[in-house]
Parts: structure tokens; C-alpha cells; sequence
């Protein structure tokens, strides 16, 4: 007999009705718990609003009874004058009629917001509390009172709230209100609190606490019974059915047995419910194909990329060091870019024994149009000028070659410099790029602006470039990059250029280092601002140190 009990326990336990019921019935506990929660949530804030919207009116009124301008003269004669002792008198008159806890006036240091001074405290009869002498200091511990100090004094803050505790177990609960005591300037002379007790916010919270668990037991039962009587009936079986098709096509992954579904059901939702989980075993089998060709197909596209990127990187000059009779110098250079191929490039090369030409460039947008448009631009500015060695024909050459390919639909932004080694004269072009950084011998530092400025690459046809000539002294370097530097952001989505004073920067950190190792170091310093945001932009820099005649680097 006992047998016979535990097997039909069992029985029930593990049947499809006790498991829907008991299924639906807790997720109807969640749902009651969280729609509980959300309305104590509600109910507890909205009372809490009331509380603290009396307290900022007592705050209010307590305000306009206050002298902001006879706070320091009060705290000097330690309130020993009659119109203190007056406006102390009102503050307890309106503390007591307001059943407020406390109600006081402090003076807060600051110049750090960490201690304050007592000018009133007016204090609720037997509320067990102590008032302070004027005059009475203490140290500021509380990191919401003294961010709120700060935001009333620094930042024109009207209101401030505090709430002493959260404790809704019997603890007393309060709410402070806080506001600023003006002078006759306007300025904040001093801040007022005015303190609450929120004892029929206990006993309301839990009132309404055990509203909603006499109401959630009783839809529970209901929800119990009508699972049994009709939703196991109407629904579990097939459902049931319906899973174990599912069970069976996820071990097949075919499509499913002809009539296994039809007329699974007269309610309308179940079985169109059972139609579209035909059609979707249909379009699973199919999509599985059209995946697998597609992973096939992102494969190959992936691995051209990375060969296209290969070459990319091929097409850039390595690093080298000038070792001339009449001249020498030191250039090194580097390029991250934000996708498999980019628009950013930089290029150096000898014209002649004397001549030494660099080039960084910049092409507006991304991805593999702008790395055939940059393999075009690097092209032709370097086949320009060797065939003009005019830095101004090479820009202006270039651009209208561009200009006809693209008419306008991508342009290019670029610095190319001329420099002559023997004399350290440097002639440029700025085609609306960045400009570069100039970091002279004596320790100065700025931006070598282009004057008069040009127009991009590609932005107009036949535009007449104008070129810059400057003089550089053996030990001065010129840092050139693009837009990748400035613009690294980080992941609360600041610009490293907003943040860093970039000629000073550079300067600072190629200090005592080679060009190489000081582009290492500049790269190490955007990945820390970085941090783990994404790299948005292809970033590109050189770095070219003029020595002269020097005999040794």
C-alpha cells in the first residue's frame, strides 16, 4: 500500500499538469514579486517625495526668518546679540510647529568641504537630540553632505536631499533637506537643514506590504486551479507534443515528418504555433546551408584582406638614418591602422644626396576605397616630385589627378616636406592636415602652422598650393601624425587631443630618446588613455631629426 502511494506521488510529481502549474505559478510568484516590488518601490519614493518636499518647505520658511549677511558677526561675537537670540527663538518656534527633528544652520569650510561650524540648531522636544552651541565644529565625514556642500556653494545648487537610513525594520528614518542661506549679494553665506522623522512612511510601507501578499496568494490559487482545469486540457498536451518535435529535430537537424503537426490543435494560436515551428525547421535547415557558404565566403573575403593589408604595410618605407657628406639626419616613422587596410599612409625617400622629402597623409573615410585611393595619392606625390622637385607643382599636380578620379568623392589631407641637408632648409606643404609639431634645439616647442593655408588634395580642381620655407638648426625635430593621434578616444569618450597639450607632450616625451623610441613612447600613451575603447581612426606618425653637420648621432 505504501508502494502504491510513493509511485502515484511520483506519478503526479513528474507529469506535464503538475509541471505547468507549478511552472506558471512560480513565474506568477516572479511576476507578483517584481510588480511588488516596482509598486513598493513607487509607493515608498512617492511617500518619501512628500516627506522631503515638507522638510525643503520648512527649509524655506526657516530661510527667510535668516540674516545671510549676519552669519560671520553672529560666529565672531559668539551669537551674543539680541536679533541672534530672535531669529534662534523663531527657527525653535517653527521647529516645534513643524515637528521637524532638527533644524540648523551651519557655515562650511571651503576650501576642502571637511568641516563645518554650527550657527543654529534648533532641536525637536524629545526627540533625544542635543543642540549644539554656535560655534560648535565638526569634521565632515558623510561623502553625499560634502558633495552636496559643494554643488550648494561652487555649482548654484537650490536643493539637496539625504536620506539618514534606509531601514524600514523600526529604525527611525529620516530625510534632511538642504538649502543655501543667500546674502544680499545673492552669494551662499550659509546652508540650512532641516531634518524629518518618516515614522508613517514605516507603518504605510508596511501596510501596503501586506495588501500585496493576501493578494498574490489569492491569485495563485485561482491560477492553480484554472491551469488544471483548462489549460492542461486545452494547451499542456499539444505543447507536449509540439516539444517533442522539437526534441526530435534538434538530434535529426531535418525538416520535420510529413502530418506530424497538422491539426495538432482547434485553438488558432497553437496551431499557427505549430505552423510556423514547421516553417521554422524549414528555414533552420536551409539557413544552416546558407551559413555554412557564408562563413566559407567571409573566410575567403577575410584572408584576401589580410593580404591586402599585407601589402599595404610592404608599401611603406622602413625606418632610416641620413648619413650624408654636407648633411645628416634621423627619421622614423609608424602606422597603426583601425581595419585590415586604411587611408592613412606616410612615405620618405632622397630626391639627391642633398635633398631628403617626407610626406603623411590622411584620406577621408575608411576601409578599402580609401586604401586605393591612398596607394593612388602616395603614387603620384612621390612620381611628382621627383620629376618637379617642387613640393608646390607635386601638391598641385597630385590634387588635380585626384580631383578628376574622384570629383570630389574622397579627398585627401597631407603634409610633404622638402629638406635641404646641407642648409636645414625645410620647404612644405600643409594640405589641410594636422599641424605638425616643431620641437626646436633650445627646448622650445609649437605647431608649425602653414602660411597661407591650403586647400586638401582633391577638394578643387587646378587649386595653386603655396608653399612655407623655414630654417632648422642642427637638434630640431619635426613630429608629424594624423588625426588618429588627437582624436584616440577613451572610453568615456574624451579626445586625447582635448586632453593633452600635444606640442608640450611631444616635446616632453622624445626628450633623451631617438625618433623611434620616442614614436614607441607616443603610442604608448594613447593605448593608456585608450585604455579598452575601441581604435576609431588609423594612426600615423614621423618624427625627423635634423643633426646638420654634426659628426656623430
Amino acid at each position: 500500500m505504501e508502494n502504491k502511494k510513493t509511485s502515484w506521488w511520483k506519478h503526479i510529481l513528474s507529469g506535464l499538469t503538475f509541471r505547468a502549474i507549478f511552472g506558471n505559478v512560480l513565474l506568477l510568484c516572479v511576476f507578483c514579486a517584481c510588480v511588488s516590488q516596482i509598486g513598493y518601490i513607487g509607493f515608498r519614493t512617492s511617500l518619501k517625495k512628500e516627506y522631503s518636499d515638507n522638510a525643503f518647505r520648512t527649509a524655506e520658511t526657516a530661510v527667510t526668518l535668516i540674516d545671510g549677511d549676519r552669519i560671520d558677526a553672529w560666529l565672531e561675537c559668539n551669537g551674543e546679540s539680541d536679533d541672534y537670540h530672535l531669529t534662534a527663538a523663531y527657527l525653535d518656534k517653527l521647529c516645534q510647529v513643524q515637528n521637524v527633528t532638527l533644524l540648523y544652520v551651519i557655515d562650511v569650510d571651503t576650501s576642502d568641504y571637511g568641516r563645518y561650524r554650527a550657527v543654529f540648531d534648533a532641536v525637536l522636544e524629545g526627540s533625544g537630540y542635543e543642540a549644539w552651541p554656535i560655534g560648535y565644529e565638526e569634521d565632515i565625514t558623510d561623502e553625499e553632505y560634502r558633495r552636496i556642500y559643494r554643488d550648494i556653494y561652487e555649482n548654484g545648487l537650490k536643493r539637496g536631499s539625504v536620506e539618514e537610513t534606509g531601514s524600514m525594520d523600526g529604525e527611525e528614518l529620516y530625510i534632511t533637506s538642504l538649502v543655501p542661506v543667500p546674502g544680499s549679494d545673492g552669494s551662499v553665506r550659509a546652508i540650512l537643514c532641516a531634518q524629518r522623522p518618516m515614522d508613517e512612511l514605516v507603518h504605510s510601507v508596511r501596510m501596503y506590504v501586506s495588501y500585496v501578499l493576501a493578494f498574490t496568494l489569492g491569485v495563485l490559487v485561482f491560477v492553480s486551479l484554472l491551469d488544471y482545469f483548462y489549460i492542461h486540457r486545452e494547451f499542456v498536451t499539444p505543447v507536449k507534443k509540439i516539444v517533442e518535435e522539437a526534441g526530435r529535430f534538434s538530434g535529426d537537424n531535418c525538416a520535420i515528418r510529413s502530418g506530424e503537426l497538422d491539426n495538432i490543435s482547434n485553438i488558432r494560436e497553437i496551431s499557427t504555433l505549430a505552423s510556423s515551428f514547421k516553417k521554422m525547421e524549414e528555414d533552420t535547415e536551409r539557413n544552416i546551408k546558407e551559413l555554412t557558404d557564408l562563413i566559407a565566403e567571409k573566410e575567403r573575403i577575410g584572408a584576401e584582406l589580410s593580404f591586402a593589408s599585407a601589402i599595404q604595410s610592404q608599401m611603406l618605407p622602413k625606418a632610416m638614418k641620413g648619413t650624408l657628406v654636407r648633411g645628416r639626419f634621423e627619421l622614423a616613422a609608424s602606422m597603426t591602422m583601425a581595419k585590415e587596410v586604411g587611408g592613412d599612409f606616410y612615405d620618405y625617400y632622397m630626391l639627391d644626396q642633398e635633398l631628403v622629402a617626407f610626406v603623411v597623409g590622411d584620406v577621408s573615410g575608411k576601409g578599402i576605397p580609401a586604401a586605393l585611393f591612398m596607394v593612388l595619392a602616395k603614387t603620384l606625390l612621390k612620381d611628382n616630385l621627383i620629376m618637379t622637385g617642387s613640393v608646390e607643382s607635386t601638391m598641385g599636380h597630385t590634387s588635380n589627378v585626384l580631383f578628376e578620379n574622384c570629383r570630389g568623392e574622397l579627398f585627401v589631407t597631407c603634409f610633404l616636406g622638402l629638406l635641404d641637408l646641407p642648409t636645414g632648409e625645410l620647404r612644405y606643404v600643409n594640405a589641410g592636415h594636422t599641424p605638425p609639431v616643431i620641437i626646436r634645439a633650445d627646448g622650445s616647442s609649437a605647431f608649425l602652422r602653414d602660411d597661407p593655408v591650403n586647400l586638401v588634395l582633391a577638394g578643387w580642381n587646378k587649386y595653386n598650393y603655396k608653399d612655407t620655407k623655414i630654417k632648422l638648426q642642427p637638434g630640431d625635430r619635426i613630429f608629424l601624425y594624423t588625426d588618429g593621434v588627437t582624436e584616440a578616444r577613451n572610453e568615456a569618450g574624451d579626445f586625447f587631443g582635448e586632453k593633452t597639450e600635444l606640442s608640450a607632450f611631444v616635446k616632453e616625451v622624445s626628450q633623451d630618446r631617438s625618433d623611434s623610441e620616442s614614436l614607441k613612447a607616443i603610442d604608448d600613451e594613447i593605448r593608456g588613455f585608450r585604455g579598452s575603447a575601441d581604435q576609431f581612426d588609423d594612426l600615423t606618425m614621423l618624427m625627423l631629426t635634423y643633426h646638420g653637420n654634426e659628426e656623430n648621432i
